[in-house]
C-alpha cells in the first residue's frame, strides 16, 4: 500500500478514486486546510458583499471569479446560492455601467 501522508486525514470511503493523481486513493485534505479555505471564502465574500453597488473594481471582479470557483467546489446548497448571488452582483454592476465589471 502507498505511504500515508502524516499531514492529511484519510477516509475509509473509497467509492471515488483517481488514477491520475500521485497521491494515494482516499486521501482528503486535512480539516485545517478545509477550514482555512472556508474562512478565506467567507472573508472574501463579505468583502465583495460589503462593497457599495457600482464600486466593484476590476481587481474585485477578478476576485469574484476566484471566490465563485472556490464556493462551487464545496458542492452544497449554500455554496450554490452564494455563487448565484455573486454572479448576479457582477451582472448588476455591468448593467449599471460599471466599466470595472467586465469579465
Amino acid at each position: 500500500p502507498p505511504a500515508l501522508c502524516p499531514t492529511r486525514t484519510y477516509s475509509t470511503d473509497c467509492s471515488v478514486t483517481s488514477t491520475s493523481s500521485s497521491r494515494p486513493p482516499c486521501v482528503r485534505p486535512s480539516a485545517s486546510h478545509d477550514e482555512r479555505e472556508r474562512s478565506w471564502l467567507e472573508r472574501a465574500t463579505r468583502r465583495i458583499d460589503g462593497t457599495p453597488p457600482g464600486r466593484l473594481t476590476r481587481s474585485l471582479v477578478d476576485e469574484v471569479g476566484r471566490v465563485m470557483a472556490g464556493w462551487a467546489k464545496r458542492r452544497s446548497r449554500k455554496a450554490a446560492l452564494v455563487v448565484e448571488r455573486l454572479l448576479k452582483r457582477v451582472i448588476d454592476e455591468f448593467e449599471g455601467g460599471n466599466e470595472g465589471a467586465v469579465a
